[in-house]
């Protein structure tokens, strides 16, 4: 490696998991002692991980991110920079949640769902596999959301709310009858 090579890479320390293994991520990081993070994650500067969170396989956590305690991120998951993961949040597999979203404790996400930038879950939500959820949106408390159900950017959905299988949200009926017969 060449002197300017190594002047341009980042700073990094180990953190041993509690089984033993260790992983290489930025000097910024903070990781609590009782967290996993699988050594194939890639963890972003700045990032914090509370006591006991599991990071999975190939998991991309952004910039500046916060995963809260006891919360668990599945594998082939994409975090954004400045998500914030409340404690005991279940992120499922291949899900892809993006920049600035705030997701609060307690909150269920199922596998391959996708909230987009500047979004907001509320504590406790339940939201299925397959979600798609538009920028800017606001989810409350205690809401339930069904299998592959779809939000229009900027949707506001009132606290204990229960969406069925296949809701659309958002979308006017002019849209998807001319997506549907020209």
């Amino acid at each position: 490696m060449t002197e300017s090579t190594l002047q341009d890479s980042p700073a990094t320390k180990t953190h041993t998991n509690r089984d033993g293994t260790k992983v290489e991520v930025p000097e910024s990081v903070i990781i609590d002692e009782n967290a996993y993070i699988n050594p194939s994650a890639s963890i972003g500067e700045g990032v914090v991980i509370e006591g006991s969170a599991n990071v999975g396989f190939h998991v991309k956590i952004g910039a500046n991110s916060i995963i809260g305690a006891e919360a668990s991120v599945d594998d082939h998951t994409q975090i954004g920079s400045r998500v914030e993961v409340g404690a005991r949040t279940r992120i499922g597999s291949k899900c892809v949640v993006q920049d600035g979203v705030q997701i609060a404790g307690g909150v269920t996400i199922a596998l391959e769902s996708m909230i987009e930038v500047n979004t907001t879950v509320g504590e406790g939500t339940k939201i299925s596999l397959g979600v798609h959820i538009g920028e800017g949106s606001i989810i409350g408390d205690y809401v339930s959301i069904g299998y592959k159900c779809r939000f229009a950017s900027g949707q506001t959905i009132a606290d204990m709310s229960v969406y069925p299988n296949y809701s659309k949200v958002g979308f006017s009926h002019k849209s998807w009858w001319r997506r549907l017969f020209g």
